[in-house]
């Protein structure tokens, strides 16, 4: 702990005078079999010669490690994946979950993109 730090409560720290929240963390999925938990993610983003930025989304699978989709994309827009997904679908069926490891968190994302969890 910081010197600057001070334990209020069980996840509160006082820094400088605020309060400020500890983050939990997520418990961890293990799918055991194929796909049972698939993962995805933007792999950041580069520069390409012609002076436009690049967003390779990858889907893998958690059991096998296989890389079932590396699309470079031109943007991080939500119709520019759902394409993507849409055909992912198409060709492999529906994993049991599907997860994003992002910034924005972790979580089954079949909700976001409109499935049914029963599907």
């Amino acid at each position: 702990m910081d010197c600057r730090e001070a334990r209020v409560g069980p996840w509160l720290f006082e820094r400088r005078g605020r309060l400020r929240r500890r983050a939990h963390g997520t418990a961890l999925l293990s799918g055991q079999r194929p796909n049972e938990l698939w993962c995805t993610d933007y792999e950041g983003e580069f520069l390409l010669g012609n002076r436009q930025y690049c967003y390779p989304l990858t889907v893998t699978d958690h059991a096998s490690r296989y890389l079932l989709v590396c699309e470079a994309l031109s943007s991080t827009e939500e119709n520019y994946a759902s394409t993507v997904f849409e055909r992912l679908f198409k060709e492999r069926g529906l994993p049991a979950i599907l997860t994003r490891f992002s910034p924005g968190g972790r979580g089954d994302l079949r909700c976001h993109l409109g499935i049914s969890p029963n599907v």
